[in-house]
């Protein structure tokens, strides 16, 4: 693989969000391959990408997984949908009018298309969810230091309060647990950014700062690829299935 062409996974509908099972975008055999009809929302990139992976019902519980190029006929690129944050990736709707897909379009078997995407969108929690919030967390963290040894009050730098050391002591012992523990790194990092904008005070409610967009682009990171509820039910599914041990990581 080259990497000259970018891709979007498009699987969130409006109703159907952490329930990806509910998706009502349908593809339908025809006598050239299929006929893809339906709407996805919050597809992030997709207005940049070549081709998306479309998560389409091919039967009344089977979903099925395809390749669809940018450029095919009935298939629309809608509004950017403004975020609170993660402003520099437009989040945008697609729209399926009939669209014509080749045979080859089908991405693996017809019905697995869930399976394939709750496999790719474990690996991803870990890594965009996980990992990020960790090394955003780390960003933080430097700039409240940088604050705390810079910023003075009452004539002395504000780092020589106990109130502002407790913050930056209790976000490095949060950062050092989501190292060892990096499924939690979400929570960790809404506690870590919300001590950021305290260290600050007031100029960390303001946009000049960055640590008002780390605030606000943290939100996220509770929701997407997967709710914090969803993952926790994942989580316990799979420990009630395998019979594994509770620190077993490779499950």
């Amino acid at each position: 693989m080259r990497g000259e062409r970018t891709c979007s996974i498009a699987i969130t509908e409006p109703g159907a969000g952490s329930d990806a099972q509910g998706i009502r975008t349908r593809a339908q055999r025809s006598a050239d391959g299929w006929v893809l009809d339906g709407s996805k929302h919050f597809i992030s990139d997709g207005e940049r990408s070549d081709f998306y992976l479309v998560s389409a019902r091919t039967g009344d519980k089977a979903i099925s997984m395809f390749m669809v190029d940018k450029g095919l006929p009935g298939l629309t690129v809608g509004k950017d949908q403004p975020m609170m944050g993660l402003r520099g990736t437009p989040h945008v709707e697609l729209f399926f009018d009939y669209v014509p897909l080749e045979p080859l379009a089908l991405l693996g078997a017809e019905g697995q298309g869930f399976k394939l995407a709750m496999g790719a969108l474990n690996v991803v929690r870990l890594a965009q969810v996980g990992a990020r919030a960790v090394g955003k967390a780390c960003h933080v963290l430097e700039l409240m230091t940088d604050c705390a040894n810079e910023r003075r009050q009452f004539g002395q730098k504000i780092g020589d309060f106990q109130m502002v050391q407790a913050m930056l002591a209790d976000s490095v012992i949060d950062i050092n647990a989501a190292l060892l523990m990096v499924l939690h790194a979400a929570e960790m990092l809404g506690r870590v950014v919300d001590r950021g904008v305290q260290v600050f005070g007031g100029m960390g409610f303001c946009k000049d700062l960055a640590v008002e967009r780390d605030y606000r682009d943290a939100r996220i990171y509770r929701i997407f690829d997967g709710t914090s509820e969803i993952h926790r039910t994942v989580i316990a599914r799979s420990r009630l299935k395998r019979g594994a041990a509770l620190f077993d990581l490779h499950g």
